[in-house]
């Protein structure tokens, strides 16, 4: 059985090495969610300073650290993913519905104010990283286990974004 499985690794591995363009592509899974998070945290720099913020919110420097950490451990698992499916984009749909999901929630929070409804979509957000989970297990147990921090501080973001939907 494990020759059949280095064989079936062989053949990926060599489908992605003849692939057109295959640094742009894992460039891509690699940096996207870390350009991504910089973009949002230099559209929300100004915003979300006004708010009442609730017990147990850490110091601003903490969130830069985890996102900063999250986002590279995002697109660490997204590459092996990629990499280890055959150097198919498609196989990250549900990644990039979170991806998608998670850039959203600040400009709802913070830009816009809209507290309940950023309660609404980071359960989504949640929702939607399990699936991914649960798709990266099928691939790579090591790239879904990479994302347990992420959602382990999603659970976290959606306390702190109930309560400030509370006490706002």
């Amino acid at each position: 059985m494990s020759k059949l499985i280095k064989g079936s690794r062989r053949q990926k591995e060599s489908h992605c090495q003849s692939s057109r363009f295959l640094w742009l592509k894992k460039a891509f899974c690699l940096f996207s969610p870390i350009i991504c998070g910089g973009a949002i945290g230099y559209l929300i720099s100004e915003y979300g300073k006004e708010f009442v913020r609730p017990p147990l919110t850490p110091p601003d420097t903490v969130f830069y650290i985890v996102w900063t950490a999250l986002y590279l451990i995002m697109g660490y698992s997204s590459l092996l993913v990629f990499c280890l499916s055959g150097c198919r984009l498609s196989c990250l749909g549900g990644y990039f519905s979170q991806l998608a999901l998670n850039l959203c929630w600040p400009v709802s929070f913070f830009i816009f104010g809209h507290y309940r409804l950023s309660v609404l979509i980071l359960a989504a957000l949640i929702l939607s990283l399990i699936a991914t989970i649960s798709d990266f297990l099928k691939i790579s147990k090591k790239a879904a286990r990479l994302n347990y921090p992420y959602l382990i501080w999603c659970f976290f973001a959606l306390y702190l974004n109930i309560a400030s939907a509370l006490v706002n």
